[in-house]
């Protein structure tokens, strides 16, 4: 069994970035390093969070926590210019997403939460609209 989740984490970015929007990991970049269209409209982003490993108890063995199935997730973020844009690469996030099976972890499912569908970020320039989804899955699930 593995602990190491960042080749796990690596395989949901590279599987994110088969889609035309950029992909950054951990944090939104500075308003330069965006990218526009020649108008200067920004062109929709994902940005993706990862979460270590972490042991529900009623996940737990008898053999110890090196060997217990735990969970990692990840939230993803698009962001962009409108609501609908945003709407857009949500659809095709949760479509590359759901399901996806990285090597030495479980299938990607999308937590249920309650949150706004979309959150508008008025005070950032240039103005940013967000919809986020969380995946959970299970890892340390590779016995070798």
């Amino acid at each position: 069994m593995s602990l190491a989740l960042l080749p796990v984490h690596d395989q949901i970015t590279t599987k994110l970035e088969e889609l035309a929007q950029t992909v950054y990991e951990n944090s939104v970049p500075e308003d330069a390093e965006l990218q526009y269209t020649a108008d200067g409209m920004l062109l929709p982003f994902i940005v993706v969070r990862y979460s270590g490993f972490v042991q529900r108890a009623n996940e737990r063995g008898i053999t110890g926590p090196r060997t217990d199935l735990g969970r990692s997730y990840a939230e993803v973020m698009c962001v962009g210019p409108t609501e609908r844009s945003v709407r857009q690469v949500f659809d095709l996030v949760t479509d590359k997403l759901t399901g996806f099976t990285p090597s030495g972890a479980g299938f990607l499912t999308p937590e249920t939460s309650g949150k706004p569908y979309t959150i508008y970020d008025a005070n950032s320039k240039p103005p940013k609209h967000v919809i986020d989804i969380t995946y959970s899955f299970a890892v340390n699930t590779v016995v070798s």
